[in-house]
């Protein structure tokens, strides 16, 4: 009996993080779209900062997929930071083209 409420336990807590991760990915999609449309409707925001906002976010939502839904989470540390300093990489490579190019 007990073993069955432990799998029972675990198969919810399985499907209902991916889900949760779902959620924050689907709230940083509709907040993204939201603020990139704020610069559109009103020009007070400086289009730089627009830009910055959005790609913080999508690199953000970058992170989650790798951690979440490619297992990165499960594996060594070592894998784990590779995989953290790609994301943190590839995020300042295109904030630095983006910076120096606009200016």
């Amino acid at each position: 009996m007990f073993r069955m409420l432990y799998r029972y336990i675990n198969f919810q807590s399985e499907l209902l993080f991916p889900m949760a991760v779902w959620v924050i990915l689907f709230a940083a999609t509709c907040f993204s779209s939201w603020f990139g449309d704020a610069y559109v409707e009103a020009i007070t925001i400086n289009s730089q900062i627009t830009t910055y906002g959005l790609i913080f976010i999508a690199f953000f939502k970058v992170r989650l997929v790798i951690i979440h839904f490619m297992e990165l989470r499960a594996m060594p540390i070592v894998i784990r930071v590779v995989g953290e300093l790609w994301v943190v990489g590839v995020c300042s490579g295109i904030l630095l083209i983006y910076t120096f190019v606009h200016n």
